[in-house]
């Protein structure tokens, strides 16, 4: 017998008399409820946990497996205890009429049949059975929302806990360079407040850029990343990000090479795509020693934009690499910045999901000692406008 759509309001029918079926069906069918027969308590106890119905009437008196023990096993097994089981029967003792009940019976209904009575009660218990339904999915929504909510709030706190470690250091030292700043100018060189203004300007920078991630990944987490979607040129966008990045690279005597594919125009967010290629090629950067290379490649595969970045940098363990797999976290991999730089560890998840948002993905090839190949995709079409 067919499974029934997980939609469907299903009426099981278990009789061994056919004509009673039939007369069921008859009755049943223009309802509007899908119905399902048994012959046998045997055949309903194998065939109820597969299809579920919503409801089964259930003939008393029936060879082998009488409709009382059939329902006692239902109410027995897990995937069927839960559903209404209304008994048909002649008899009209009140013996019987209890033992229905004490087995799990909800009603009965007498043989012969009053078509007008059949429909009102079935139609009674079936509307009390979708009203069961829509009050058990609305228990589940809001279980799902209470999670997201807890989920939210312990994200929250995490993030409190970060920002008060990471934070911390660099306002230790901003404050100790500016004392000493503001104290007896004759204790200090010209050369000594120079640098001491240049330490707080790049401690303060770093502090900027985690307020900055965190807040990102405050809106992501919050499903409020909208995307401002316009037809623009990511050859050109590429362009420009290298040309940028290319100046912190001549720091360390970098050199980035480019192959750059003409791409068609295409509709994606410049600012977020920019962050985007900001955070591979940064990362880059920043974890390569001096005098190493970068290459940066684009083009067009399978209607898709794919931009790669590669360096000559120390490459990732397989750990990273799973981190890097999973769901969003806070991605503090092995490597170090090789020049003193700092990181927040929370760009590779940003980019996860402003790509997720384009309908795209990041991906990583890496090789322990031989560097990292991070690359991006983008639809030509956009999928999502928001995540």
């Amino acid at each position: 017998m067919p499974d029934m759509p997980n939609d469907a309001m299903t009426i099981m029918i278990v009789d061994d008399a056919q004509l009673n079926i039939d007369i069921l069906r008859k009755v049943l069918t223009p309802e509007g409820y899908l119905i399902v027969t048994e012959t046998s308590g045997g055949a309903a106890l194998e065939s109820a946990p597969r299809l579920k119905p919503d409801l089964i009437l259930l003939d008393v008196m029936m060879p082998g497996i009488n409709g009382f023990e059939t329902c006692r096993r239902l109410k027995q097994h897990e995937a069927t205890r839960d559903i209404p089981v209304i008994f048909i029967t002649a008899k009209t003792d009140t013996t019987a009429i209890l033992e229905g009940f004490k087995v799990g019976g909800l009603d009965y209904i007498r043989k012969p049949f009053e078509f007008d009575e059949v429909r009102v009660r079935l139609r009674t218990h079936i509307q009390a059975q979708m009203l069961l339904r829509n009050n058990i999915r609305l228990v589940e929504e809001l279980e799902t929302k209470n999670q997201r909510l807890e989920d939210i709030n312990a994200l929250k706190n995490k993030f409190l806990g970060i920002a008060a470690h990471d934070l911390r250091n660099p306002l230790s030292s901003i404050r100790g360079f500016s004392e000493l700043l503001m104290g007896d100018e004759s204790e200090l060189s010209s050369e000594q407040r120079n640098e001491f203004l240049k330490t707080i300007y790049n401690l303060s920078d770093y502090m900027l850029i985690l307020v900055n991630d965190m807040l990102d990944i405050a809106v992501i987490e919050n499903g409020g990343l909208n995307l401002r979607l316009v037809a623009s040129s990511l050859t050109q966008l590429i362009n420009e990000r290298v040309r940028v990045n290319q100046l912190m690279a001549n720091g360390k005597h970098i050199h980035i090479h480019t192959e750059i594919s003409d791409t068609p125009e295409m509709q994606f967010d410049t600012y977020r795509i920019s962050q985007v290629l900001d955070n591979l090629l940064g990362n880059a950067i920043k974890f390569s020693p001096c005098g190493k290379n970068l290459w940066v490649s684009a083009g067009v595969r399978d209607s898709m934009a794919h931009v790669s970045v590669q360096d000559e940098g120390p490459g990732l363990t397989d750990e990273d690499q799973t981190k890097l797999e999973g769901d969003f976290q806070r991605l503090l991999l092995s490597p170090a910045p090789t020049a003193g730089e700092k990181s927040t560890g929370l760009g590779l998840a940003i980019v996860k999901s402003i790509m997720k948002a384009h309908g795209g993905e990041l991906n990583v090839v890496s090789q322990l000692g031989r560097g990292s190949t991070f690359t991006v995709t983008l639809p030509l079409e956009h999928a999502d406008e928001h995540v």
